[in-house]
């Protein structure tokens, strides 16, 4: 797995939190005074779930509601083909990926339909022990152009019984990652909020309540103005 400028690769809830994360080459919160580009963007990744465990149940409004202030039209590909729910094995989940991922080209040449892909399945097992948590995955290979996503809906549920907007939260805060490779809210080196952030209760919280700002980050959903500034700045 390779993480490139602000790549985060887990999501994960207290008291366990390995992350990885590089901001090398990005912007911080107080270097984004460029003007924004004249234009909007379209952010247009398959989606794909496993019976009983779609995270868009009602519609991907409130995902759309928070990318369209930074000048990001969501459009998701719904898949036609609901998989039956089952539990994976934590090394197989990007080949599951891959299997069920509308495809162009063939040979080196194969690349994702849509460009990005997001995933939500029941949940895995066999989890490495600083994972025991992960609520969702994201994968750029290092490159801009290509992502997928993977949520683990049941361990959400199970950690938040009931709680949908703790799905939300989990959905966008990947999604960030998966669109521009926002980092975290957090800083993992300082436990203060990251220089790349301005708002502390910004989508990217790596938490509910991301414990350097104690705001909960899933109440509303939304990113904030530094993020915009990247997802403003995206050419795929």
């Amino acid at each position: 797995m390779k993480a490139s400028c602000n790549q985060i690769l887990r999501l994960l809830l207290p008291p366990i939190v390995a992350l990885t994360t590089l901001g090398a080459g990005c912007p911080t919160a107080s270097q984004v005074g460029e003007k924004p580009p004249d234009r909007s963007t379209t952010f247009a990744p398959e989606y794909d779930y496993m019976e009983g465990y779609d995270v868009f149940p009602y519609g991907h409004g409130t995902a759309s509601t928070a990318f369209a202030p930074c000048s990001t039209k969501l459009q998701v590909w719904y898949d036609e083909e609901i998989r039956p729910a089952e539990l994976l094995d934590w090394n197989s989940v990007g080949g599951y990926m891959y299997e069920h991922a509308q495809k162009t080209g063939s040979g080196a040449e194969v690349k994702l339909k849509h460009g990005a892909y997001l995933i939500a399945v029941q949940d895995v097992y066999n989890r490495p022990p600083d994972s025991s948590v992960t609520l969702g995955y994201t994968d750029s290979g290092g490159e801009e152009g290509w992502a997928w996503t993977v949520v683990f809906v049941q361990t959400i549920r199970d950690i938040f019984p009931g709680d949908t907007l703790a799905i939300n939260h989990a959905v966008i805060h990947e999604m960030g990652h998966m669109r521009a490779n926002l980092t975290e809210l957090c800083d993992p080196a300082t436990g203060e909020m990251s220089d790349y952030h301005n708002d502390g209760s910004c989508v990217m919280g790596d938490v509910k309540v991301p414990p350097c700002t104690g705001t909960d980050a899933s109440a509303n959903p939304h990113f904030c103005s530094a993020c915009c500034w990247q997802l403003m700045h995206v050419q795929w």
